[in-house]
């Protein structure tokens, strides 16, 4: 594997989006970007300025920045996810319920075996 995945149009980036007072408000309100499960917006240490992560394709951070804010690129999380599919195996790891999960979670209302309680 290379250490930069493919990259494809429409793949998203996670990036942090330079606002000041105000701005943050605007971006959050518009529908077309994605901020997450929740908005991340960090303060600058004089309070006058943030950094909100949002994830965005090329075209939206050139639209940003036509727009005149400042754009840190980050992680083609698009390509990340591809890349990590890989990871995921194939087939049924519990057979069918004749293997008990392991780890440190539990099925709340059953036994180790899955069974009710």
């Amino acid at each position: 594997m290379s250490d930069q995945p493919a990259e494809l149009d429409g793949d998203l980036y996670v990036v942090s989006v330079a606002v000041e007072r105000g701005q943050a408000s605007e971006l959050l309100s518009r529908r077309e970007f994605d901020f997450g499960d929740h908005p991340n917006i960090e303060p600058d240490a004089d309070g006058r300025a943030a950094r909100l992560t949002m994830f965005v394709s090329k075209l939206q951070i050139e639209t940003l920045r036509d727009e005149g804010f400042i754009v840190v690129p980050g992680v083609n999380m698009s390509a990340r996810g591809r890349e990590r599919l890989g990871e995921v195996g194939q087939g049924d790891r519990f057979e069918g319920g004749l293997t008990a999960p392991k780890g440190i979670g539990r099925k709340i209302g059953c036994d180790v075996g899955g069974k009710p309680s």
